[in-house]
């Protein structure tokens, strides 16, 4: 007999005898859970009228796993999670004051996305400094620290441990990112898995159906890993290590690789919310970065930016296009391509990381 239908109690209305996964009381239809689901609707409630909207989100999303699909609280539930992931994405803000000042933002075009982008990276710049708890997540499961050691003893043997050690710490800040950006849209996600020469990843426990959360949970790991290349970057101008430099160069490169829009890259999740006149503008931004790195042939890696522009041409061409611009995400996208690179191409072809500085 299976766990679903192992009988474990009763149900308090008919007292007939409840499946071991029963959401609801097959004879009478009493939810299983109706003492959580009012604590939770409570938390939720409470959560919403201080603004605070994740906790709202985490407490609702919790509901709906404790009701059965034919629920007909079910669509009044989804519906304020749908409605709390739009105050997140900015398309639904909590007070008229808040709706002034984006509405006043909003008529300044692009500017003013990656003015409120840069805010946004300010806070995960913080939370990289004072949220240790959240970040070390990931090392109290299994499958995470397994791997991890695997993924450190290839590239150790390869490479030597200091190299080997600033790679995984910058893939798995990069992972945590989506991580953090997940959660925060009220979406479970896995821990980070290593695989050696592939690199790592995490498993979403559902399908994000509204692209612009798509995106945001996508470029949210190029924004955790720009947070940890410039970290490596600040130690090289201290410290003048070549290689503190190596680790912050790569670091971006990986970063940069992963705007590709292809595939299971974060770049596609990004483009997912661009229009076809987005995808056209962040094309040509890219090629005019390619033009501008094809003179400068000390900095490694240019082929690598101008693969970005050309599929970047091909997504605008036969991708999927969104239905509105998603101009907060197109600002973020191109801070984060040329952020990266110019930390890449500075810390990789500096003379200090050619050999003028000492070793590490």
């Amino acid at each position: 007999m299976t766990s679903s239908t192992r009988p474990t109690s009763s149900c308090d209305t008919c007292a007939a005898e409840l499946p071991g996964a029963a959401l609801s009381c097959p004879s009478c239809g009493t939810l299983v859970h109706a003492a959580e689901l009012t604590r939770l609707a409570g938390l939720a409630q409470e959560s919403e009228r201080q603004g605070e909207v994740t906790a709202a989100l985490a407490s609702w999303k919790s509901a709906l796993d404790l009701l059965p699909l034919d629920a007909p609280q079910r669509p009044q539930i989804e519906s304020r999670v749908i409605g709390l992931r739009n105050q997140l994405v900015g398309d639904a803000p909590t007070t008229a004051k808040k709706a002034g000042v984006r509405d006043a933002w909003k008529n300044k075009g692009a500017l003013a996305a990656l003015g409120a982008l840069l805010l946004k990276f300010k806070t995960i710049i913080f939370l990289l400094l004072t949220k240790a708890k959240f970040i070390l997540l990931g090392l109290t499961k299994l499958k995470t620290i397994v791997s991890m050691l695997l993924f450190f003893g290839v590239y150790w043997t390869r490479y030597g441990w200091k190299f080997a050690a600033g790679f995984v710490v910058s893939l798995y800040l990069h992972e945590m990112g989506h991580v953090f950006a997940a959660r925060r849209f009220g979406i479970k996600a896995s821990a980070p898995v290593f695989i050696p020469f592939v690199g790592a990843f995490i498993l979403l426990k559902e399908s994000v159906d509204d692209v612009r959360v798509n995106a945001r949970i996508g470029l949210a790991g190029p924004v955790w890993g720009l947070g940890a290349a410039l970290a490596f970057y600040a130690a090289f101008i201290v410290t003048g290590s070549p290689m503190l430099g190596a680790i912050a160069g790569f670091g971006a490169w990986l970063n940069v690789f992963n705007l590709i829009p292809v595939w299971v890259l974060d770049g596609a999740r990004g483009f997912t919310s661009f229009t076809r006149v987005d995808r056209w503008c962040v094309a040509i931004a890219l090629g005019a970065m390619a033009a501008v790195l094809h003179y400068r042939p000390e900095v490694h890696g240019q082929g690598l930016v101008v693969i970005l522009a050309v599929v970047a041409a091909i997504a605008a061409i036969i991708g999927k296009p969104a239905e509105r611009s998603d101009r907060a995400m197109v600002a973020l996208y191109l801070f984060l391509a040329g952020s990266l690179v110019t930390i890449a191409a500075t810390a990789l072809s500096s003379p200090v990381h050619n050999g003028a500085g000492t070793g590490f």
